[in-house]
């Protein structure tokens, strides 16, 4: 069984936060309440290399040396990883609406991946095309 966990991107405070059921860092419903100053991302339920659990919006390395961010795909119903935007760098991005932007992606997340950062703290790792 997957763990239910989450994670949340505070825009104003520029910090992130989680949440387990056992360990409350900030209360979900606010989180999900005050969409414009969060942004909320789920556990995947996988781990990288490291053993560190992922969630959406983390930019792995594979060991090919590609930087990826997974993202949830709609049209797959499942998590994938994408390279990066079509166009220039973005400020304040959103897990929910990337997948418009990917330029190219794979459906499997390696277990040499490893987890280098994020969209929202690490930007500037993300290579953009």
């Amino acid at each position: 069984m997957i763990d239910i966990k989450f994670r949340f991107y505070d825009k104003i405070q520029r910090e992130m936060f989680y949440w387990t059921a056992e360990n409350q860092e900030v209360e979900l419903e606010v989180a999900i309440l005050v969409p414009a100053r969060y942004i909320i991302m789920q556990y995947i339920g996988l781990q990288d290399i490291n053993k560190k659990d992922i969630y959406e919006g983390d930019l792995l390395k594979s060991k090919d040396g590609k930087t990826n961010v997974v993202i949830w795909s709609n049209k797959l119903s499942g998590y994938i990883l994408g390279t990066w935007l079509k166009k220039g760098k973005e400020k304040d991005l959103d897990v929910k609406t990337l997948e418009e932007k990917i330029v190219e992606c794979t459906y499997f997340i390696g277990d040499d991946d490893k987890i280098i950062g994020n969209i929202h703290e690490n930007l500037e790792l993300m290579e953009i095309k």
